[in-house]
């Protein structure tokens, strides 16, 4: 089948009160509690920057797919849904879909290397999540093999176009010298920020 020929489920958005969404009954995904805290974590830092996947049920009201643990965070929030048009039985495999399917993609190391770099955090659990980037892929990889998927699996994706940045580390004897480096710096038009050890 080709591009041309796959339906668009995708039937609306809307910004719905997250206590009002129905979870799926069968849901098989369980989140421990270094998940929950970490998407606390990238809440609080970068807010709501995703939406729920939600279907219509027989008695008109938003069923659940995808965003559990984001609707049980806080019920009173309203969030965005994304609605498809699928039925009970098309969403129960859905269901058995949506993980899996993300967890197939293989990283890119060095990129992950990078962007870590990029990217500091003062947050241990944000810090902590980044660092997963990439790791335990080995199983993954035998796994793909095992389903005759290793050579296309292992093909580089093509190398990244990033903006070069220069970065240098300080260590300081106090919080105080660390705050006037801080404003000397800026001073200076530089952009730089705090990190705690």
């Amino acid at each position: 089948m080709t591009a041309e020929k796959w339906r668009n489920r995708v039937v609306g958005h809307a910004r719905v009160r997250a206590g009002d969404l129905k979870p799926h009954p069968l849901n098989p995904r369980t989140h421990p509690d270094f998940q929950v805290r970490a998407l606390r974590a990238v809440l609080d830092r970068l807010g709501w920057a995703r939406s729920l996947l939600v279907h219509r049920l027989a008695d008109g009201s938003l069923g659940l797919l995808d965003g559990h643990l984001r609707q049980s965070l806080d019920p009173d929030a309203l969030v965005e849904v994304e609605i498809v048009d699928l039925d009970e039985r098309e969403a129960r495999e859905l269901l058995l879909c949506l993980d899996p399917l993300g967890r197939l993609a293989l990283t890119d190391l060095e990129r992950a290397a990078m962007l870590r770099q990029l990217c500091p955090v003062d947050n241990p659990d944000l810090h902590a999540l980044f660092d997963t980037v990439g790791r335990a892929e080995d199983a993954l990889r035998a796994l793909l093999e095992s389903l005759g998927n290793a050579g296309q699996a292992d093909k580089p994706p093509p190398k990244a176009v990033l903006e070069a940045k220069y970065l240098v580390v300080a260590e300081c004897p106090s919080e105080a010298s660390q705050r006037a480096l801080l404003a000397e710096l800026r001073g200076q038009g530089l952009v730089c920020r705090a990190l705690a050890s």
